[in-house]
């Protein structure tokens, strides 16, 4: 699985920003999407190999710079403590095993996990396919899940470029077969046609 930790997951699926209470915090995309992957990971825990992914990375104080958490987003919007540097690659948190989902319950937290500014949806292909072919064997299928809410936001720039496409081509090439789960219900957040083309 390959999930969207930034911070536009901190709104609500309309777009709209909860306050920062209990009950807010529950009504938040960041919220459904950790709480609905930890529970399939518990209903399948004996039955399928899930590994996670977070896109991108949360320096966490490397450099200076980090990512914040939910109760942050959720005070302001774009939070001047979240300063992670222009689109930095993705992390493989736990790789695909059977009786994963302990693993991923300590990998993600709801509250402290840090959602971070840029959306490199390239990047998780990207490491997507690297975690893959790293366990691949005969015989078996794989199978990639990628949950966003937005669009690649580090496609085609000058210093950085994740080249989704072409990583997602890249998976395929592999017999990787991709799913795409476009988490935004406000008709605005999702790019519809480049997902689709994911």
């Amino acid at each position: 699985v390959m999930l969207d930790r930034t911070g536009s997951m901190s709104q609500r699926p309309n777009g709209t920003l909860p306050p920062n209470t209990a009950a807010g915090a529950n009504e938040t995309k960041w919220s459904i999407a950790v709480e609905s992957l930890e529970s399939l990971a518990v209903s399948r825990d004996s039955s399928l190999r899930m590994g996670l992914i977070l896109f991108p990375t949360d320096p966490d104080g490397d450099g200076g710079t980090d990512c914040s958490n939910l109760a942050t987003w959720l005070t302001e919007y774009l939070p001047p403590e979240s300063n992670d540097p222009v689109c930095l690659p993705a992390e493989l948190l736990v790789s695909p095993t059977l009786g994963a989902a302990s693993e991923i319950d300590n990998a993600i937290d709801r509250d402290t996990t840090g959602l971070c500014t840029y959306t490199p949806i390239g990047a998780g292909f990207t490491a997507a396919r690297d975690g893959l072919a790293a366990i691949a064997q005969p015989r078996r299928d794989q199978y990639a899940l990628l949950i966003t809410d937005g669009a690649d936001t580090c496609d085609y720039r000058d210093t950085y470029d994740t080249k989704s496409l072409a990583s997602a081509d890249a998976l395929r090439g592999d017999l990787v077969k991709t799913f795409v789960v476009g988490f935004d219900g406000s008709g605005t957040g999702v790019d519809e046609e480049h997902l689709n083309h994911l």
